[in-house]
């Protein structure tokens, strides 16, 4: 207080007289009320340091050398440094270790002596012996994280915060490598369909999505109840040979007198009759009902005593197949991933929440456009390179939600309810969907599938206007037909992605049917299907118009000017070669024009562009020729030349003739010769014309 108010409280506080009262204070309130700080409970193991803790920083010790164990297995010991602090709670103090995120502020100065810091979640480490602060070994300490670590107000009282629950941080402050996140306050903006993760024997990780986890679900099941009937046809085959092999050991066949069969009784010895016989079924003519009813139970009993041997050597060898590793299980994990951002109007980008094994009670309780508090999360670096944010974070066993009211004013800037995207939106310059997705329906007008390249999927409106859908999943043929009306949702849409036609992408997480479910694209879709009678001759003419525009499209960008130079032009998306034309990927962003379109034959023109002198009818013979398989390799060669930027122009190399070698050439003497050697001059050497003869 003196040094932080030095006017008011200069030389109030630290006397000899404010000292004895402190002394005499925490006397009374430890010995004689058996009152105990924060930090001295903690430390004596009567109270948990996960709790909600208001200290303050007393001491900055970087570079502590902290000893610690790697794994069990290995028992290898790592010595490695880190940054240390002292916190108090105003009566003791105790050292506490930072993490990277941390110890960055600490050596940016942003965390220093005298600021007060609140804490959820730390962990005592060290000694798991209780012990007195005074008496405290050096390897006890706190670990602490930074997101759950944030300043605290001045005038915040050290010790326990009266309120124990977590605080509620924004998304925009944590740390991918900041530990455990305590509670964020969030709204669900988007909720999308649950997917499963399968991992495979050789370690991959695979995800689909229902529809695909079905049909890998019925694939297994099917190849597996092969292998079953396999090894089961197999069992059975080998104890009907032991049998078999055993008959034949068995005595040769007798014949048996009518006061012998009727004697018979019992059913085994009906059925060892039967079985020695030369002709069983003559014998059982000759006997009465009473023996054949013996007989026939007789083989009952045989039949269900060899079923059950049967079972017992199928599930030994099915036992022996799973330990040897030749019937493996799938190994299946459902998970389900939703878009979140802070309860907060100042906050624009979101983050994903991974949640594994939800149950049904959950999928109810979260959804979309919903405000809740979630707690005891994890935070971990994004893999997403679509994703602005640069951490995802995960739920853990432990996670719990609490459903909150929301402001109509915050949820109005925060969340954008689903609805059916107007195709002729993705031309305005100013379009940004919500969460860069969006949803629509449309009529399939046309499947153009690449060798080597992503899949263009076109779609129109009810009025004509399209929009192309690439594909760099595994295209969904079943639901995904010509003239098929479908539903998509959570497209992606990309700012730079510019060609004749929009182009979306679908993603991990898009979804397509032909008959959707959701409310939000209910009557769009009755409409779209009971306004267009004709499907065929509609999507005809939408395809006709897709032709004329990309053929547009193509000839605008391909025509070069007047004078051809070295400088950077506007990309080519069709090279010709001939009569066959090669177009490239419409996405393409590069803004270099092709090194071969800049190749002049000597003696020659630049001909003119081969896509202005061909009918409508090449055009379409061109693009059936794309997917002619020997032209593949060569339309990808094209396709990567056109990519390739124009190189600086070279300086020239100016050569330094030094004064030496510019005097006079002195032949050697020669003694005999009747022949004159003839010599140049330097500088003719340098400036001769091996092809010029005559110059010599």
């Amino acid at each position: 207080m003196e040094f932080a108010f030095p006017k008011e409280f200069a030389n109030r506080c630290l006397n000899p007289e404010r000292v004895l009262l402190q002394l005499k204070y925490r006397y009374d309130m430890e010995i004689d009320r058996s009152r105990r700080s924060a930090i001295k409970k903690i430390m004596e193991r009567d109270d948990t340091a996960a709790k909600t803790l208001v200290l303050c920083v007393s001491e900055i010790a970087l570079g502590t050398n902290i000893t610690e164990t790697r794994s069990n297995k290995t028992n290898s010991v790592d010595t490695t440094k880190v940054a240390m602090v002292e916190l108090t709670d105003g009566w003791y103090a105790i050292k506490a270790q930072l993490d990277p995120p941390l110890s960055a502020l600490l050596k940016n100065g942003r965390l220093t002596v005298g600021q007060k810091i609140i804490i959820h979640g730390a962990e005592l480490v060290g000694s798991p012996d209780a012990c007195t602060p005074l008496e405290a070994p050096e390897s006890l300490m706190l670990k602490i994280s930074a997101n759950s670590t944030r300043r605290a107000c001045w005038y915040a009282k050290l010790g326990f915060s009266p309120d124990p629950r977590p605080f509620s941080l924004p998304l925009s402050s944590l740390f991918s490598d900041g530990g455990n996140v305590a509670c964020v306050d969030v709204i669900i903006q988007r909720a999308y369909p649950i997917q499963w993760m399968e991992k495979t024997s050789s370690g991959l990780y695979i995800f689909r999505n229902e529809r695909e986890e079905e049909k890998e679900a019925t694939k297994y099941a099917e190849a597996q109840q092969k292998n079953l009937e396999a090894l089961f046809t197999k069992i059975q085959a080998e104890f009907e040979q032991h049998e078999e092999n055993a008959a034949e050991r068995c005595l040769p066949s007798r014949a048996l007198t009518r006061q012998q069969v009727r004697a018979l009784q019992d059913g085994a010895e009906l059925y060892e009759a039967v079985k020695n016989a030369p002709d069983p079924s003559y014998l059982e003519g000759y006997f009465s009902e009473e023996q054949l009813r013996a007989l026939n139970n007789h083989r009952q009993l045989l039949n269900d005593k060899k079923q059950a041997q049967i079972q017992l050597e199928f599930r030994k060898a099915m036992q022996s197949a799973e330990q040897g590793e030749q019937i493996l299980p799938r190994d299946v994990t459902p998970v389900w991933k939703l878009r979140i951002i802070s309860y907060n109007k100042k906050e624009k980008d979101s983050v994903i929440l991974s949640i594994w094994r939800p149950s049904s009670d959950l999928c109810s309780l979260l959804t979309e456009g919903k405000r809740y508090r979630i707690y005891h999360l994890t935070a971990a670096k994004s893999k997403s390179k679509s994703e602005r944010a640069n951490i995802q974070l995960t739920a853990t066993k432990s996670t719990q939600y609490q459903q909150l009211p929301a402001s109509d004013e915050i949820l109005f800037q925060l969340y954008r309810p689903r609805e059916p995207l107007h195709f002729n939106k993705l031309l305005d310059p100013d379009f940004q969907p919500p969460c860069s997705e969006v949803d629509l329906i449309g009529f399939v007008v046309s499947v153009v599938k690449k060798t080597g390249l992503a899949s263009l999927v076109y779609l129109s409106d009810e009025c004509h206007n399209l929009l192309a859908i690439k594909f760099w999943i595994d295209l969904n043929e079943d639901i995904i037909k010509p003239h098929m009306l479908v539903a998509a949702s959570n497209l992606q849409w990309r700012p730079e992605s510019k060609s004749g036609i929009p182009t979306l992408f679908a993603g991990d997480f898009s979804m397509f049917s032909a008959s959707p479910k959701e409310g939000h694209f209910q009557e769009t879709f009755h409409k779209m299907k009971n306004t267009i009678e004709n499907i065929d001759i509609f999507c005809n003419e939408a395809e006709n118009k897709r032709i004329h525009i990309l053929n547009a499209y193509n000839a605008k960008w391909f025509t070069p000017t007047k004078d051809c130079t070295l400088e950077p032009q506007t990309p080519q998306t069709v090279l010709g070669t001939g009569n066959k034309f090669l177009m490239s990927s419409p996405s393409t962003e590069m803004n270099y024009q092709s090194p071969l379109s800049l190749y002049k034959p000597k003696g020659k023109s630049v001909s003119t562009p081969v896509s202005a002198q061909m009918t409508s009818k090449s055009c379409c013979k061109g693009e059936k020729e794309i997917e002619d398989p020997k032209n593949c390799k060569k339309r990808r060669a094209l396709d990567f030349l056109s990519r390739l930027p124009v190189p600086p122009p070279v300086s020239p190399i100016c050569t330094f003739v030094s004064p030496a070698a510019q005097k006079a050439f002195q032949p050697p003497r020669s003694c005999g010769t009747k022949h004159e050697i003839p010599f140049f001059h330097s500088v003719d050497f340098l400036s001769w014309d091996p092809m010029n003869v005559s110059s010599c």
